[in-house]
C-alpha cells in the first residue's frame, strides 16, 4: 500500500545518487541513517529511477497497492537455521495497537488490555507513544497478537488450540511450523539475527563492541524506553536487539518462557545473554518473525464451490508454485536435463529470466517436472513402461506415491486459483479488480510480464488470472489436455477462476506463445 510519503523518499534516493554523478566508486554520506549510498555504480541510477517510477504517481497513486518487500522484516539466511523474516524493529505501540483494535473485533481476548491505555502509573505516559515499542502483559498475548496480525493481513496463523485459532485464554498453544503468519522468534532464530547473521562482525552487542551506539540501557536510558531505531542498526539493519525492550521467544525454559535483548545493564543487552521468566511477567516486548517465502505453497484440502464447472468435487491437500515457472528456472534445469538423457535440447522461450516461460508443450513440461525432482533427489512422478519419462511423446503414467514435481489437476488449479479455503469468493484469483492480479490484453500490451509484479490471491499465489496460460495434467476428450487461467494476449473473460471453455483445451503436442505452466506436488508424499 503506496503511501504519498514513499514518493518522498523515492525522490530522495534518486536525488542523492544524481549528486554523486552514478560515478563508478563514487560515494554519497547522507545524514539519513535510513539511507545509505556507498560506492556508487552507474547501475543504481537506474535502479533509483526504477523505484522511483514504481511510486510514482504517474505509475501507481498513492494508497494503491504494489507488490514489494516489507521494508519493516529482514531477511535472515545462512547458518543452522532455516531462513526466515524478523522485524527491522521491536514492535510499537501504534502497531501493536492498530492489531489489537481489529482483533477484539474479531474475536480475540488480551489481559488486561493495557493497548488502550495512555499512560502507565508505574513508567510514565512517554510509553505509550507510537513509535515506542510496546509491552504486552503476557507471553500468551504476545502470541495471539501475532496470530491476529497474520489473520488482519491474510496471512495463515501459527499458534492454534486443539485445531482452531488461538484466540482467547492464557494455555500454551500448538505452533504450525509451516504457517505462513506472524509469530515469535525462536532463541536460535533471536540469536542468529542479533549476531548479524552470515554478516556477522563478532560484535558483544548487536552491531557493534561500544554499547552507547547500539542501546539504549540504564546507564544512557534510566527506566525510560526510547522510539524505535533511535541507535545503529546491526550488520542486518535490525534495530534494538540489543537495549530498549526485552523480547519475548517461543521456547520453554527454565522459569518459563526465554527472552532476550536486555533493557538494563550491559551483560543483560548482549547477544548471547540468555534469560528466562513465567509467563505472565509483564512489559516484554513482540519482535514478529515469519517463515522465509519459499517457491511452493501448501494448499489445504477442501470442496469446491457447487457454482464451479467441475462440481463440487473434494480436493486433497497439495502444493502449488508460488509463480508460474519462469524462464530462468526452465533454462537451469532443463541443461541439467539435457546433460542427464532428457530430449529438451533448446526448448522453451521467455522474454527475460524472470518472465513465464512459453512455447513448451505438454510433453515437454512433464519431462522438465522429472528433469527438476531427479536434479533435486526426489522421485519422479511421470513413468514410462516402469522407467522415468525422458524422450518421446508418449502418454505417461503417473506413480502416485512418488514424491517429485508434478503439474497439477484441474480441480487442483481451480482450488488454488480460487483460494482454497482463505477463498473470498472473487471473480479473478485474489481479486474483482483484475487489473490488481493479473496481466490481460487491456493492461499488459499483449506480451508476458515478469512473474509475481501483481498482487497475490488469498493463499500468496500470483498470476493465476492472466500472463500465461497454465497446462494442467487433466486429459480432454481422447487427446486434448486442459490449460487455466487466461493470458496477456486475451480479454478478461478468460482469466476468470471459473472459465473453463473451448479455448482451454489444447493439442498437448503442440506449443504456443501464451500457454505456460506452474508445479505441484502431492503433500501426503
Amino acid at each position: 500500500a503506496v503511501q504519498a510519503g514513499d514518493l518522498a523518499v523515492a525522490n530522495k534516493l534518486k536525488a542523492m545518487i544524481d549528486q554523486a554523478g552514478g560515478a563508478a566508486g563514487g560515494n554519497k554520506v547522507s545524514g539519513d541513517k535510513n539511507i545509505v549510498v556507498k560506492a556508487v555504480q552507474p547501475s543504481d541510477l537506474a535502479a533509483a529511477n526504477k523505484v522511483k517510477a514504481m511510486i510514482d504517481p504517474a505509475s501507481g497513486a498513492a494508497g494503491g497497492n504494489k507488490v514489494s518487500v516489507d521494508k519493516n522484516m529482514v531477511l535472515v539466511e545462512g547458518g543452522t537455521v532455516t531462513p526466515f523474516s524478523i522485524g527491522r524493529y521491536e514492535t510499537t505501540w501504534g502497531e501493536y495497537r492498530k492489531v489489537v483494535n481489529w482483533a477484539v473485533q474479531n474475536g480475540y481476548e488480551f489481559r488486561f488490555p493495557r493497548e488502550f491505555a495512555t499512560s502507565d502509573s508505574n513508567h510514565g505516559e512517554v510509553f505509550t507513544g507510537s513509535t515506542y515499542p510496546a509491552y504486552v502483559w503476557t507471553w500468551n498475548d504476545a502470541a495471539k497478537w501475532c496470530n491476529a496480525k497474520s489473520q488482519m493481513e491474510g496471512f495463515q496463523p501459527a499458534y492454534t488450540v486443539n485445531g482452531t485459532v488461538f484466540k482467547t485464554g492464557q494455555q500454551v498453544p500448538e505452533w504450525n511450523a509451516n504457517a505462513t503468519g506472524y509469530r515469535l522468534p525462536t532463541e536460535a532464530e533471536w540469536e542468529w539475527a542479533a549476531r548479524g547473521g552470515a554478516l556477522s562482525k563478532g560484535y558483544i552487542y548487536a552491531g557493534s563492541n561500544n554499547i552507547e551506539e547500539v542501546a539504549w540501557y540504564w546507564n544512557n536510558s534510566p527506566n525510560i524506553m526510547k522510539p524505535v531505531g533511535g541507535k545503529l542498526p546491526n550488520e542486518l539493519g535490525i534495530y534494538d536487539m540489543s537495549g530498549n525492550q526485552w523480547e519475548w521467544c517461543w521456547d520453554a525454559v527454565t522459569g518459563g518462557r526465554a527472552r532476550r535483548g536486555g533493557a538494563g545493564t550491559p551483560d543483560h543487552c548482549t547477544v548471547f545473554f540468555r534469560n528466562g521468566i513465567n509467563v505472565d511477567f509483564p512489559s516484554m516486548g513482540i519482535r514478529p518473525v515469519r517463515n522465509a517465502i519459499g517457491d511452493m505453497v501448501t494448499v489445504q484440502g477442501g470442496t469446491l464451490p457447487a457454482s464451479s464447472s467441475l462440481g463440487n468435487q473434494t480436493v486433497a491437500t497439495f502444493q502449488v508454485g508460488r509463480t508460474e515457472v519462469t524462464w530462468g528456472e526452465w533454462q537451469k534445469v532443463r541443461d541439467w536435463a539435457v546433460a542427464n538423457g532428457y530430449d529438451l535440447k533448446d526448448v522453451g522461450q521467455g522474454l527475460s529470466e524472470k518472465h513465464p516461460v512459453n512455447h513448451v508443450t505438454w510433453y515437454d513440461v512433464v519431462k522438465w517436472c522429472n528433469a527438476k525432482s531427479e536434479k533435486e533427489g526426489k522421485t519422479p512422478v511421470y513413468q514410462v513402461s516402469g522407467t522415468t519419462y525422458k524422450t518421446g511423446v508418449t502418454e505417461p503414467t503417473v506413480s502416485e506415491s512418488a514424491n517429485g514435481y508434478r503439474l497439477p489437476s484441474e480441480k487442483e488449479w481451480e482450488w488454488a486459483a480460487r483460494g482454497g479455503k482463505n477463498s473470498k469468493g472473487y471473480t479473478y484469483a485474489g481479486s474483482n479488480d483484475l487489473n490488481a492480479v493479473g496481466w490481460f490484453n487491456g493492461n499488459s500490451e499483449e506480451r508476458t510480464h515478469e512473474a509475481g509484479t501483481k498482487l497475490a490471491n488469498e493463499l500468496g499465489i500470483y498470476d493465476m488470472s492472466g500472463n500465461v496460460w497454465e497446462w494442467c495434467f487433466d486429459l480432454v476428450g481422447t487427446s486434448a489436455r486442459r490449460i487455466r487461467g487466461g493470458s496477456s494476449f486475451y480479454p478478461d473473460g478468460y482469466a476468470a477462476v471459473s472459465y473453463l471453455a473451448n479455448y482451454s483445451v489444447c493439442n498437448p503436442g503442440n506449443f504456443y506463445n501464451s500457454v505456460g505452466f506452474r508445479l505441484a506436488r502431492s503433500s501426503g508424499n
